[in-house]
C-alpha cells in the first residue's frame, strides 16, 4: 500500500508539472465540470473555453472519457451534416450535457446525449487531426489516464450541486458550490449556391442569423405583440426566400416571402398577426429552417414570464423586463445579493441565513436541503437532524432569477462544562446594572457562549428565557460576570429559580434558592468547595461592565475582609472606566483610613495613656487632636494610601504580577 501511495503521488506531482508547459499552449481549454448536480447520475455537463480571439471550427473534434479501468469512450463526437459546422465563439464558450440534466437548458439539444460521468476519470479534447487539445484527471484511483493532464485530487465521491472550474490564470481547478454551465457555441447553416459563371460548379456559402428574441406572454388580450426576431450577425445581406419558423406543434409555422431579405446587423421581428404563430406560455421550441428544411437554429423555454421577453445576450438566452423588436436586447443585471450563509450547524439549534443589498422587490427562496423553505430575505432556521444538507437560495426579480447552491454540516451540539458558581440577586446600587451570574468554564478549553441563555422567574415551570447576545467567550478555569449587558435576565429578591441553557435549549445547570425573609442588599448567593450552596455579604462589588471585555483582559483582585489582612476579590480592573475606577479608588482609600485610624487610636492609647476613643473620636480624624508624632505618623500613613492607590506599596510591600492574570496582592506588615 505505501508503494502505492508514493507511485501514486508521484504521478500527481507529474500530471501538474508537465500540464503547466500543454495548458499555456491550447487555445481551447476545459472550463468546467459537474458529475453530480442534483444528486442523480444524470446531471453533469463538460464546458470547453476558447482562449482565443478568434471563433474556431470544432467540427470533427471528440470528447473521449477514460474510467479508472483505464478503458476509454466517447462522450461527445462534434459531427453533424456535411453542410454545418459547430462553431465556438472567441472567448466562447461550449457547453456539452447529459440530455437529462438540469444543465441541458443551457445549451442547445444537439449539444446533449446520453453519456453520463462519474468521479474517477480522465476527460481528453481532441481535434480534427486527432491531436490532444486539453485533459483533465480527477479523483484519486486511475489505471491509466490520459497525458499530460491537468489533476485535482481527492479521495470517494464528489459531494453534489459541487463543479470543478478552472481558475485560467493560475491553470488549476477548484471546487465551487455554484456551478455556472455556460454555452454560446452555435450550429453554422451552410446553404448551396451556383457560381455566376455558368460552369455548374456549387460551393457552400454560410448563413449567419439567429432566433434572437422571443415575446411569448404579453399583458394584453389577442396575443398580437407577441413576436419572433431574427438577427444577422454576419458581413451580408442574406436572402429569407423559403426561410421557415416553426414552434414545438409542428403545425405552427411561417415562411419568409420571396424576396424578403436581412441585412448585416439588422434585428427582424415577425409577429404573430404575420406570423400566426402561437407561442406557448411553457414548453415551447422555436425552430429556424432554411429552404431545403435544414435546421439552423433552435431555442426551446420551459415557463414564460408575463411581460418578459425571452432574449439572448451573447452568451445565453435569459429572461428581460425589456422588450426590444428590431433592437439590440437589453438586460438588467443578474438579481445578486450579498449573502450569509453557515457553513456548520448544531442540531436544535436556530442559525441564520440573510441575503442584503439587494434591490427593492426582490423575491427570496430559501429552500435549506430537509424538505423545508422560507421566503423571507432573512431568516433563521433549525435542523431537527445531524448529517450534510444541499440547499440553495433562488433570488428573482421578478422577470429573471439566479439560484446559489450552499452545503450546511450539522453535528450534535459538543458538550461544555459551564456552570454558575455563584449570583448576586439583590446588589448595591440597581438591580438592572449590577445584578450578576459568576459563570465558570471548567472545561479544557475556550467556550463562546452567544446563542446561550438565561431563564429565570419565581415558578420552574413557567421561566423566562433570556438569550446571550453578542459574543461572550470564558476561558478554560476562568470565572466571569455575566451582567445586563449581555442578558435581559432578572433574579427574584426572595425566591426563584435559574437555569443555563445551551443553544438547543438543554440546561446544563438548574438552580433553586429560597430566602423568604429576603435577599440582603450586597448578599451573595455562592457554591462551596463542597458544592453547597451559602449566602455570604459581599462588603464591596463596584459596577464592571461585561459589553467591553475580551480574551486579553487582565484579571486583578481585591476583597477587603474585617479583620486587619487583605485577601483576593476578582475584579477587572483594565476594563473600568475612569468614573468606576475613582468610585473604586475612595472606596479603598475609605477602607484604608479606618484602619490607620485604629491603628492610630491603638498607639494614642499605649504612648500617651489616653482613654477610649469617645464618638466624636471615632467620627473625625484623630490625627487633628493628637501629638506631634502621631499626626507625623498619620502623614507616614497617607503617603502609603498614595502609594499603594498607585499599585506600588501599602503599608509595606506589594508584589504585583504586571501584564498577566493579577492573582492577588501579598500583603507584608512592617
Amino acid at each position: 500500500m505505501r508503494n502505492f501511495l508514493c507511485a501514486f503521488a508521484s504521478l500527481f506531482l507529474a500530471l501538474f508539472t508537465i500540464t503547466s508547459v500543454h495548458a499555456n499552449t491550447s487555445p481551447v481549454v476545459f472550463s468546467e465540470i459537474q458529475i453530480s448536480g442534483s444528486g442523480n447520475s444524470d446531471d453533469d455537463f463538460i464546458e470547453v473555453y476558447n482562449a482565443t480571439s478568434l471563433p474556431i471550427d470544432m467540427t470533427g473534434w471528440k470528447l473521449k472519457k477514460k474510467v479508472k479501468s483505464g478503458k476509454e469512450y466517447i462522450i461527445y463526437n462534434f459531427k453533424v451534416e456535411s453542410d454545418e459546422k459547430i462553431i465556438i465563439p472567441a472567448n466562447g464558450y461550449f457547453l456539452w450535457s447529459n440530455k437529462d440534466g438540469d444543465s441541458s437548458k443551457n445549451t442547445l439539444l444537439q449539444f446533449t446525449n446520453n453519456s453520463v460521468l462519474s468521479d474517477n476519470y480522465s476527460l481528453a479534447l481532441f481535434d480534427g487531426r486527432g491531436d490532444l487539445v486539453d485533459s483533465l484527471t480527477y479523483g484519486s484511483e486511475h489505471t491509466d489516464p490520459y497525458s499530460p493532464s491537468i489533476a485535482y485530487y481527492y479521495s470517494g465521491k464528489m459531494e453534489v450541486r459541487t463543479s470543478l472550474e478552472r481558475d485560467l490564470e493560475k491553470n488549476i481547478f477548484l471546487l465551487q458550490n455554484n456551478p455556472t454551465p455556460k454555452n454560446n457555441a452555435f450550429i453554422e447553416k451552410q446553404t448551396i449556391k451556383e457560381e455566376d459563371d455558368g460552369s455548374g460548379e456549387k460551393f457552400l456559402e454560410d448563413i449567419s442569423i439567429r432566433i434572437n428574441e422571443i415575446f411569448p406572454d404579453p399583458k394584453e388580450k389577442g396575443e398580437d405583440s407577441e413576436f419572433i426576431e431574427i438577427f444577422n450577425f454576419g458581413t451580408d445581406k442574406i436572402d429569407l426566400s423559403g426561410f421557415a419558423l416553426r414552434d414545438a406543434s409542428k403545425t405552427g409555422a411561417y415562411v419568409f416571402p420571396a424576396s424578403e431579405t436581412i441585412d448585416s446587423g439588422e434585428y427582424l421581428a415577425i409577429y404573430k398577426e404575420k406570423s400566426k404563430i402561437s407561442l406557448n406560455n411553457s414548453d415551447e421550441t422555436i425552430s429556424l429552417f432554411d429552404p431545403k428544411n435544414n435546421l439552423i437554429d433552435s431555442v426551446e423555454y420551459n415557463k414564460t414570464k408575463e411581460e418578459a421577453s425571452f432574449g439572448f445576450d451573447g452568451e445565453n438566452f435569459r429572461w428581460s423586463k425589456y422588450g426590444t423588436p428590431g433592437e439590440a436586447n437589453k438586460f438588467d443585471a443578474l438579481p445578486t445579493s450579498k449573502t450569509s450563509i453557515p457553513k456548520k450547524a448544531y442540531k436544535d439549534v436556530a442559525i441564520s441565513f440573510s441575503a442584503k443589498g439587494s434591490k427593492p422587490g426582490y423575491k427570496f427562496t430559501w429552500d435549506f436541503g430537509d424538505k423545508t423553505k422560507s421566503y423571507k430575505q432573512e431568516t433563521t432556521h433549525i435542523y431537527k437532524k445531524k448529517g450534510k444538507y444541499k440547499g440553495s437560495l433562488t433570488i428573482d426579480n421578478g422577470f429573471e432569477e439566479t439560484k446559489k447552491y450552499f452545503t450546511v454540516k450539522v453535528e450534535k451540539y459538543p458538550t461544555h462544562s459551564i456552570s454558575v458558581t455563584a449570583f448576586s440577586a439583590n446588589p448595591q446600587g440597581t438591580d438592572s446594572e449590577n445584578e450578576y451570574l459568576l459563570v465558570k468554564n471548567n472545561g479544557k478549553k475556550k467556550v463562546d457562549l452567544k446563542g446561550w441563555s438565561v431563564a429565570t422567574g419565581t415558578n420552574n415551570k413557567k421561566l423566562l428565557n433570556h438569550p446571550i447576545n453578542g459574543s461572550f467567550a470564558v476561558k478554560k478555569g476562568e470565572e466571569k460576570r455575566l451582567t445586563h449587558a449581555f442578558s435581559a435576565f432578572s433574579l427574584p429578591n426572595k425566591s426563584g429559580f435559574i437555569e443555563l441553557r445551551q443553544p438547543n435549549g438543554k440546561p446544563v445547570q438548574k438552580i433553586a434558592y429560597d430566602k423568604s425573609d429576603g435577599i440582603k442588599n450586597g448578599e451573595v448567593y455562592s457554591m462551596q468547595s463542597d458544592k453547597k450552596w451559602l449566602w455570604e455579604n459581599q462588603p464591596f462589588s463596584p459596577a464592571i461592565p461585561g459589553n467591553d471585555l475580551n480574551d486579553d483582559d487582565i484579571d486583578a483582585g481585591l476583597e477587603l475582609e474585617k479583620e486587619k489582612s487583605l485577601t483576593l476579590k476578582t475584579i477587572l480592573l483594565e476594563d473600568l472606566s475612569p468614573d468606576q475606577r475613582a468610585i473604586l479608588e475612595m472606596e479603598v482609600e475609605k477602607k484604608l483610613r479606618e484602619k490607620i485610624m485604629e491603628e492610630i487610636r491603638a498607639d494614642m492609647l499605649t504612648s500617651e495613656n489616653q482613654n477610649s476613643p469617645d464618638e466624636d473620636m471615632e467620627q473625625n480624624n484623630p490625627a487633628e487632636n493628637s501629638s506631634p508624632e502621631m499626626q507625623s505618623k498619620f502623614i507616614k500613613q497617607e503617603k502609603s494610601i498614595m502609594e499603594y492607590l498607585s499599585l506600588k506599596k501599602i503599608m509595606g510591600k506589594i508584589f504585583l504580577k504586571a501584564n498577566a492574570s493579577i492573582n492577588d496582592f501579598l500583603v507584608e506588615s512592617e
